[in-house]
């Protein structure tokens, strides 16, 4: 569908999107109070073009995504709210790729989970946030502190890259920048700094992280 050449004012969200991929194009948002967009498993395939006013000048991200698709770069910031990604179904799995130059701000007390373990049901994941170096994606805060990027024993790790990004101020909750757990990205050219506890934190043992180039700094302890 297109949602295009509409006002959307003085609301709480301008848009709410969930399972579809619309383009959203040519719209004035204008002083909604918590976001402009609001996208659940949801992967708009435009969303140019677009004016933005006053507060809630930016695209809240949550809950789980269930299918693969990708988070394009924007002239406002994504806000994660907890958010999963994961395959629908058991054995099912899903890709979240984010293009360089989108930076994330993530609310407090948030996670973002890359797969997911319901009893013995195993639900798959991935995270490719790849970057260049003059277009670094950023995860940072939104408010005060957010906990973590856990990769899970459900993360395909082939799908699961960090490189050239910016992972800073994490770690809320005795969490970290970023978990490893029973699993093994691969994170390079990557800055992960400014945590309140560890800058990356591995366990479990079949955990082999390709970690190459990192530069981790300014956290209790790096790793």
């Amino acid at each position: 569908g297109t949602v295009s050449n509409n006002t959307f004012r003085s609301n709480t969200i301008g848009i709410y999107v969930q399972d579809i991929d619309p383009t959203i194009s040519g719209n004035t948002f204008d002083n909604n109070t918590s976001y402009a967009v609001k996208l659940t498993s949801a992967y708009p395939q435009s969303l140019n073009n677009n004016t933005y006013i006053g507060t809630g000048a930016s695209i809240n991200a949550l809950g789980n995504f269930t299918r693969s698709g990708t988070l394009k770069k924007l002239n406002i910031p994504y806000v994660f709210d907890t958010l999963t990604v994961r395959g629908l179904n058991p054995g099912d799995s899903a890709t979240l790729t984010i293009d360089p130059g989108v930076t994330v701000k993530v609310n407090n007390n948030t996670n973002l989970q890359i797969g997911y373990l319901n009893g013995s049901n195993q639900h798959y994941g991935g995270l490719m946030a790849v970057g260049t170096p003059t277009e670094k994606i950023t995860f940072t805060i939104n408010q005060t502190q957010w906990n973590s990027i856990n990769f899970t024993d459900q993360t395909i790790d082939a799908n699961s890259i960090l490189d050239n990004c910016i992972i800073e101020k994490g770690g809320n909750n005795s969490t970290n920048n970023i978990v490893i757990d029973e699993s093994s990205p691969t994170i390079r050219n990557s800055q992960i700094q400014n945590s309140f506890s560890n800058g990356i934190k591995i366990t479990g043992a079949t955990s082999l992280p390709i970690l190459d180039n990192n530069t981790i700094n300014n956290n209790p302890t790096g790793l």
